[in-house]
């Protein structure tokens, strides 16, 4: 039997970290379009400006007013951008705090099984996604560092209206999952994944 890792609670620390991240990213792109961009087309449209107050009753041409008022129009447009990406942020921010990015499926870690040579680990969880929707014990295979959160859905084994899921390794090459889910009521039951076979038994 391999090394095992009890747990009581899913992992929403990653996922939250990921969702900040997002966050953080659009907000770095609208200070990048507020403080790179709008500094040229400002300069810019000061420089025709000055041309226009220098050269007095010699008014620009026709092409240099629409240059200006152009560039007015423009500098106005990134103004209103950049405010719409402080508010897209605030409000991506306040999802976050609320319903963890829209993510409102959590996953309970029951068990956490290393294979015998420490290649692989196996996940045993109950996947809920809101009060509407029943309890389903999931199994998962990842490599032995693959990383595991509120997104990841099982993909050896998925069952519904249960909370009874349990593993164990048999050897290297065999994974046991026990549990006690009648057929209609599981969606997923694979018996050979990344060359480990998988054994069910009905408890």
């Amino acid at each position: 039997m391999g090394n095992t890792i009890i747990h009581t609670g899913g992992n929403k620390l990653e996922s939250a970290i990921e969702c900040f991240i997002v966050a953080a990213i659009v907000l770095l792109f609208c200070a990048l379009l507020f403080y790179k961009i709008m500094p040229a087309i400002k300069k810019m449209v000061t420089i025709l400006q000055l041309r226009q107050r220098r050269g007095g009753s010699r008014q620009l041409t026709s092409a240099s007013s629409r240059s200006v008022y152009l560039g007015g129009l423009i500098m106005t447009y990134y103004k209103i951008m950049f405010k719409k990406c402080l508010l897209l942020t605030f409000f991506m921010y306040i999802l976050l705090l609320f319903g963890s990015c829209i993510n409102i499926c959590k996953n309970e870690i029951q068990k956490i099984e290393i294979s015998p040579d420490e290649k692989y680990k196996a996940i045993a969880f109950i996947r809920s996604c809101g009060a509407t929707t029943s309890f389903s014990p999931q199994v998962s295979l990842l490599s032995k560092n693959e990383r595991f959160s509120d997104r990841n859905k099982g993909n050896i084994f998925i069952g519904n209206n249960s909370k009874d899921i349990d593993i164990y390794w048999e050897n290297n090459s065999c994974l046991v999952i026990l549990h006690n889910i009648p057929e209609e009521d599981i969606f997923l039951k694979n018996n050979n994944y990344e060359n480990i076979y998988v054994k069910y038994l009905f408890q």
